[in-house]
């Protein structure tokens, strides 16, 4: 999974795209992928709606019939035993990840403040224990739609809430 950019953080980059600005260097500008800025701008260009259509795109034209075909094919050529030990590993990667270790490490310290658990957290969200279990793992991190409501769950007795992972990370709202 990726992070979600912020709209306003979007809107900058397609500013800076429009002023003539490289994808490297608004890329180093807004601390996004160049990956994402060359989606969010030279894609969109050429009339791609997002990365992943591009990608899908390209992975039919290299001959597979879809995005999962292709990913069985990464994990025999990357020689796993299977695609579930394949899986297994790309999420061990993305715990790596440090907006992945603040998120849960916030979710982990919230839920014993409020006194609550996992379950109790993903009827307020309506989503799976799974994939609350996923986040306090630091395997996975919500789209920025379900951050967000996250983020009014966790802080509704204060002022003081992050308005994005980017921010946590940052340490500009990280209040435990």
């Amino acid at each position: 999974m990726t992070r979600k950019i912020p709209e306003t953080t979007k809107e900058k980059i397609r500013i800076l795209f429009k002023n003539g600005i490289s994808t490297t260097r608004i890329s180093v500008q807004t601390g996004v992928s160049y990956s994402s800025v060359y989606g969010l701008t030279k894609l969109k260009e050429r009339g791609y709606k997002s990365a992943y259509e591009y990608n899908l795109q390209q992975i039919k034209l290299s001959g597979f019939n879809s995005y999962s075909e292709y990913q069985k094919y990464n994990a025999k050529i990357k020689k796993y035993r299977s695609i579930r030990e394949y899986f297994n590993n790309l999420a061990e990667k993305r715990t790596k990840r440090e907006e992945n270790k603040v998120l849960s490490h916030l979710i982990v310290n919230k839920l014993i403040e409020l006194n609550k658990n996992q379950n109790w957290l993903a009827k307020q969200l309506e989503v799976s224990t799974g994939m609350v279990s996923l986040y306090v793992q630091g395997k996975s991190i919500p789209s920025s739609d379900r951050f967000d409501k996250l983020v009014g769950i966790l802080f509704s007795n204060t002022d003081n809430k992050p308005r994005s992972i980017e921010e946590l990370v940052d340490g500009k709202k990280l209040v435990l």
